[in-house]
């Protein structure tokens, strides 16, 4: 799936946190994942591409519970967004024949999910370096810093990456599997050729699996990566050299542009 993916990541621009420090500015700006009118004979990626375009966050926050805020903010409508999508299939795919007429939709929900999941870690990261940004620059001193770092922990590594494992891939990924593998393809009835049941139960199993493993490689590379952000924040806070803090912010940065393209 990530093979997939990789021109597909290169033509959309994931949106940078901008103005950490500037006056308040919390737009979240949403889109539709999936659209009704999409027409069949485009292709799978060509679909997933088109519906994120515009998909983007713009934050600018004065101070940190702003900032936790757009965090929630985010994090919640991401999940919404999946969640709505996985309903919307719930409750139009109920047997073998819907099943098989939908099939483009059904792979096009994993790749979206994988998708969005990509973007909404490197936002976490983006999210790290606006906290740790913010922190730095407050009058305050380098002692208080290094506690108030510990947020980058709780809000982050902790809220925002446990709602990723807990409400996707432990709950939406859980109940799609249910849903269909385990549900509306589990029997074969008489009238339905053996071997077309047999690949489409294939086919589901593949998606559900390559859609499961690419949303937990993303999250633990996120968690990983926050968490080292954090430990070498708080290492160099705790040393004083404020002057190194800096340039492991610039550092990350340099790796989140990376990860982008």
């Amino acid at each position: 799936m990530k093979k997939v993916y990789i021109f597909t990541l290169s033509l959309i621009a994931i949106v940078s946190l901008v103005g950490c420090q500037n006056n308040t500015k919390d737009t979240i700006v949403t889109k539709e994942i999936m659209s009704n009118e999409t027409e069949d004979d485009k292709s799978v990626e060509e679909k997933t591409t088109k519906s994120f375009e515009g998909n983007e966050l713009e934050v600018g926050v004065a101070n940190r519970d702003e900032l936790r805020d757009s965090v929630e903010k985010q994090v919640d409508n991401y999940i919404q967004s999946l969640n709505k999508e996985y309903k919307d299939l719930e409750s139009n795919i109920t047997n073998y024949d819907e099943y098989t007429q939908n099939t483009n939709k059904i792979e096009e929900y994993y790749l979206t999910t994988y998708y969005e999941t990509s973007k909404m870690c490197i936002n976490i990261r983006e999210y790290a370096v606006c906290y740790a940004e913010t922190i730095l620059s407050s009058d305050t001193s380098n002692d208080d810093k290094y506690d108030e770092l510990e947020e980058i922990y709780d809000d982050l590594y902790e809220d925002a990456c446990e709602a990723i494992y807990d409400e996707v891939y432990d709950g939406i990924l859980d109940e799609i599997y249910d849903l269909f593998y385990d549900g509306v393809l589990e029997e074969k009835s008489e009238d339905i050729d053996y071997k077309d049941w047999f690949d489409a139960r294939s086919d589901e199993y593949d998606w559900w699996s390559d859609a499961r493993s690419d949303v937990y490689d993303e999250w633990s590379d996120c968690r990983k990566d926050v968490y080292r952000f954090w430990t070498d924040m708080r290492s160099d806070v705790f040393k004083d050299d404020i002057e190194k803090a800096y340039e492991e912010i610039e550092e990350f940065k340099a790796d989140i542009e990376k990860l982008k393209k």
